[in-house]
């Protein structure tokens, strides 16, 4: 082994020393009376073979010296050493059963644990993480394996504690006999540690070498696996296709882990034939000691069985150790995400805005991560406090970027945004967020019952029923609730007894009686009515006029009917604003807006 590989692997030690630690103490933090239970347990039960084995010696040597009347019969002595054996024994079984039971207890609790801080990690990630190829591809081998690894992780420190006190226990006995025999045995062991160590590093480089494919089996898995692909899979007979794919996918990812284990299956057969003529060799001159009268019959046992016991102590330390270097590079992952910082400063200790608001950008620039094209360009806007604007443009002309840039989805990269004066930048985004009411285009679908989705639209405050019917009375979502079997206690999914499916358009209603029901002072509708028919739109709308008239609203549409009743509609081309005015006075200028609208009026006609 070159200067090289030694620093390499004493690098490994070293990291595997730091993450266990973590992992180790995180465990300890999920339930900590059974952690230490268990912990104290693996401890008992790794001093007591050796106790078992000293007392079989003794017993045996005095058998042995009765019989051949070298010494006189002692009942009483006897007796306590048979005693103590059986009251060994029934430590054992009560501390194997107690471990057990903590086990279970601390495995269900730190999966719980690491359940609640692995997605309180990822809900709080901004969206330029999910964007980024890398960093995506260890989040998803992270969404993969939290909920397992580190769990075998932590609980295999415990069991290598146990190996570790195991060892230390039977080398004392054995450096007893000789310290080159406990180097022997030591030097045997190496091999096969040093094969599950390698192996483990190349199990690892699939999965990392080949996120792609993996991404895309689970994929194609999930298509095959979801009610909402399979209407389009049984129009278009793709099934076999996707199989195929899938098929295929499984062979080439996995061949790779095919040939690295047969490569370390023969590996370990030579190391493990080492390790025999070593057993082999301390073992006969154990024979050899005893058949010369050096050491007792009874001592012969004890050294035979405390060599055997160090041998597989060391294996069974260096066989975790190896498993434990293979989930602690999943393990180095999790803290990779867990120690990932925000992109966007939330700012917790700015400024707190009260409404109403007016908001300004002003000369904005602004490209998504890793891309080189500008979306906006020396953008300028201002929205007056409780005026209703409407933003229309073609898809990819920087709408929706609007939007995500006023809720602070992204920074900016150039110029300002101002909320009545105030740098977004400087304000507090919670409590900014807090009073902005929406509805995306691709709206979350919960299920859960009808009340508990919209409810969702504020969690803060306490549920009024009020405020409730007015918000499903506003999306017109009220019309079809009254016909569910529940009624508000509907369950939304088919998953659940008695639950039910709605139509999109249905869905994009309880969506909008979710951003009604936070009753922010700051609205903002992309796309909100572009599933539901044109006689509920305008009833929508209608409403939107009578409720929200002192309240900001943004609307992202491509219906004009939906827009013509804004105080100012917009025109985006290219991130620019091209046109600005009332319908009226669009109409008027006779220019993009008016020849689109004509359009689609004429469409209607039709």
């Amino acid at each position: 082994m070159t200067v090289k590989q030694i620093k390499k692997y004493l690098f490994r030690l070293k990291e595997y020393w730091y993450y266990s630690t973590r992992t180790a103490l995180l465990a300890y933090r999920s339930n900590k009376s059974a952690n230490l239970i268990k912990t104290g347990g693996v401890i008992i039960t790794a001093l007591i073979p050796i106790a078992h084995s000293y007392l079989i010696k003794l017993i045996i040597d005095d058998i042995v010296l009765i019989s051949q009347k070298k010494t006189a019969f002692d009942i009483n002595s006897l007796v306590r050493t048979i005693i103590a054996f059986f009251t060994l024994q029934l430590i054992s079984r009560l501390s194997w059963r107690i471990i057990d039971y903590c086990d279970r207890v601390s495995y269900l609790d730190f999966g719980r644990f690491l359940t609640i801080k692995v997605n309180e990690k990822f809900s709080s990630l901004d969206f330029e993480h999910w964007e980024d190829p890398k960093l995506n591809n260890i989040l998803n081998k992270v969404r993969e394996t939290y909920s397992w690894r580190p769990i075998n992780f932590a609980s295999r420190q415990i069991w290598f504690l146990q190996n570790l006190v195991s060892v230390i226990s039977n080398a004392l006995v054995i450096i007893g006999l000789g310290p080159f025999y406990f180097l022997l045995i030591f030097i045997s062991t190496i091999p096969e540690f040093l094969v599950g160590l390698k192996f483990s590093r190349s199990v690892w480089n699939i999965h990392g070498a080949q996120g792609p494919i993996r991404r895309d089996f689970w994929n194609t898995s999930h298509y095959l696996g979801n009610d909402k692909y399979l209407q389009e899979i049984h129009i278009l007979g793709i099934q076999g296709k996707l199989l195929r794919r899938i098929e295929k996918l499984y062979k080439k990812f996995f061949g790779y882990q095919k040939i690295a284990i047969k490569k370390m299956t023969k590996n370990r057969i030579i190391a493990s034939m080492f390790g025999l003529v070593t057993n082999v060799f301390v073992i006969g001159s154990v024979f050899f000691k005893t058949i010369n009268g050096l050491i007792s019959i009874g001592s012969l046992n004890f050294y035979v069985s405390r060599a055997n016991g160090l041998a597989e102590s060391f294996k069974a330390m260096f066989r975790n150790l190896s498993e434990n270097f293979e989930d602690l590079l999943y393990v180095k992952d999790l803290f990779i995400i867990l120690n990932l910082k925000p992109k966007i400063n939330k700012n917790l200790k700015g400024i707190k805005i009260k409404p109403p608001f007016k908001v300004e950008f002003k000369d904005v620039w602004f490209k998504y991560p890793n891309s080189k094209k500008y979306v906006l360009k020396n953008f300028n806007l201002t929205i007056e406090p409780n005026q209703k604007i409407a933003l229309i443009g073609k898809n990819g002309a920087g709408k929706t970027t609007i939007i995500k840039l006023l809720v602070r989805f992204y920074d900016i990269n150039r110029g300002k945004i101002l909320i009545n004066g105030k740098d977004l930048n400087n304000i507090n985004l919670n409590h900014w967020r807090k009073n902005i009411g929406a509805l995306f285009q691709d709206f979350n679908r919960y299920a859960y019952t009808v009340r508990e989705n919209i409810r969702l639209g504020d969690v803060d405050k306490p549920f009024e029923q009020e405020i409730f019917n007015q918000a499903i009375k506003k999306s017109g979502a009220n019309q079809f609730i009254k016909n569910l079997s529940k009624k508000e206690a509907t369950v939304l999914s088919k998953q659940f007894e008695n639950g039910t499916d709605l139509s999109t358009g249905e869905w994009q209603k309880i969506a909008l009686s979710r951003a009604f029901f936070r009753d922010a002072p700051l609205l903002i509708l992309d796309e909100p009515t572009s599933a539901i028919d044109a006689q509920s739109e305008y009833k929508i709308f209608q409403q939107i006029d009578r409720f929200e008239k002192n309240k900001s609203v943004i609307m992202i549409s491509h219906r004009f009917s939906t827009v013509r009743n804004a105080n100012k509609i917009y025109v985006i081309d290219k991130g620019k604003i091209i046109e600005g005015g009332s319908h009226r006075q669009l109409i008027e200028q006779n220019s993009r807006y008016a020849k689109l609208f004509r359009l689609q009026a004429k469409g209607y006609q039709a």
